[in-house]
């Protein structure tokens, strides 16, 4: 059940005008995925997202589904809510956190999980203007926030708990812009590691 608290810090902060960038790993290549824009709500609940990088679309939510532009190309697709009813963004951004409708799990008073349509929600308030969210998308993508490497080194031992203990994975940037994943050792990296044939 949620608390009055996460259920408000949440709703309260996307009810706002947010920029925002979107990160992810892309495992084809192991390189970072980043886009960014602004979100806007609209006075009758309507929100407009513009992303700017990469690529520049925008799109409207809505009760009836989301509209997509693309500038670049000069398009538009409709995506209608029927075929969003398992997209649990939408769903947060269109009608926005309830007690009723979602298991919110506050961890403390700055982090909160929300587990929906089988997927886990992280959401890390840092200040009251910044929001880390952790997740993967419809197509299995992990969308990272990025953590200053100060941050990560002042609560070591809370990260590191976290990627063994609930396979989180974070993205690490240092003072240059250069960035590493910290995530969850898989059995075949285990394996590279330790099992070794020893040559004569």
């Amino acid at each position: 059940m949620a608390s009055a608290n996460s259920e408000e810090s949440l709703n309260a902060f996307f009810n706002s005008e947010l920029s925002f960038t979107q990160t992810s790993l892309n495992k084809i290549n192991d390189s970072f995925d980043e886009s960014s824009g602004v979100l806007t709500r609209n006075e009758d609940n309507t929100v407009k997202i513009e992303i700017r990088e990469p690529f520049k679309e925008i799109y409207f939510i809505s009760n009836d589904g989301i509209e997509i532009h693309d500038l670049e190309f000069n398009q538009i697709k409709i995506i209608k809510k029927t075929d969003l009813e398992n997209n649990s963004m939408f769903n947060f951004i269109n009608d926005g956190f309830s007690k009723e409708g979602l298991n919110i799990k506050e961890i403390d008073d700055s982090n909160y999980l929300i587990e929906e349509n089988n997927k886990s929600f992280y959401f890390e308030f840092i200040n009251e203007k910044v929001l880390h969210i952790k997740y993967k998308d419809n197509m299995n993508i992990d969308n990272l926030p990025v953590i200053p490497i100060d941050k990560f080194q002042e609560n070591f031992d809370e990260y590191l708990e976290d990627i063994e203990c609930n396979k989180n994975s974070y993205i690490i940037e240092n003072e240059a812009g250069e960035r590493a994943v910290m995530m969850p050792a898989t059995e075949e990296m285990i394996e590279m590691y330790t099992q070794h044939d020893e040559g004569c």
